[in-house]
C-alpha cells in the first residue's frame, strides 16, 4: 500500500483526508457553486462521509487518489486533487487511465489555487505513478475548469454524455521521458 502524500506549494498544502475532516468536507460539498458542475446539487451528509471514506479507500487499494486542498497562510479547506478510479463505464480510451479530478470552494475560485494545487498533484502522479496519461471529464460549460485544464495540458479527444449530461472527455500525455 503506497501511503498518500503530503505536498506543500508556495500557498497551499495538499493532504489526506482524516475523519476530522468531516466537518470542513461538508462545508465543501454543500457549496452550490463548488458542486455545481459535477453533482449538479449540494450533497447531504451522508453522501459526504460517503465519499470521504472513498477517497481513503483508493489510497489503500490503488496507491492513489485524491488529497484535500488547504490554504498554508490559514488552514483552510478550499478543495480537492488528485487521481481516481470510478469505473464510470465510458469507454477503453477513459475507463484504462487514472481520472484527474479537482474541486475549488466558491470563495477560493479565479486565484489560481485549482491550477496549482493541480500541477503540484500531477507531479508528484509522474514521479511516483509514471502513467502514460491521464485523463478527465468537464461539462463543456464549464469554462473556468476547461482553462484549468488546458493550462495543465489537457486536450479534448470525445464528446458524449455522463448521467444524462454532455461531457468532454480530455487526456494528458505523460511529461516524462
Amino acid at each position: 500500500m503506497k501511503l498518500p502524500p503530503t505536498i506543500v506549494t508556495d500557498r497551499l498544502l495538499l493532504r489526506p483526508h482524516r475523519p476530522e475532516d468531516f466537518e470542513a468536507c461538508c462545508a465543501l460539498t454543500s457549496d452550490p457553486e463548488a458542486v455545481r458542475m459535477i453533482y449538479q446539487k449540494p450533497m447531504g451528509r451522508e453522501e459526504t462521509w460517503h465519499r470521504l471514506l472513498r477517497f481513503a479507500g483508493h489510497w489503500a487499494l490503488l496507491g492513489y487518489g485524491l488529497l484535500l486542498v488547504e490554504k498554508r497562510a490559514d488552514g483552510r479547506v478550499i478543495g480537492e486533487v488528485g487521481l481516481a478510479d470510478f469505473h464510470r463505464g465510458l469507454g477503453e480510451d477513459f475507463d484504462l487511465w487514472p481520472e484527474f479530478a479537482w474541486m475549488v470552494s466558491s470563495e477560493a475560485r479565479g486565484r489560481g489555487y485549482a491550477t496549482e494545487a493541480a500541477r503540484a498533484m500531477l507531479g508528484w502522479a509522474e514521479d511516483s505513478l509514471a502513467p502514460a496519461q491521464t485523463v478527465c471529464m468537464i461539462d463543456p460549460v464549464n469554462a473556468p475548469s476547461l482553462r484549468v485544464a488546458e493550462k495543465l495540458g489537457f486536450h479534448a479527444f470525445a464528446t458524449g454524455e455522463y448521467k444524462g449530461r454532455p461531457v468532454v472527455q480530455l487526456r494528458r500525455p505523460s511529461t516524462l521521458p
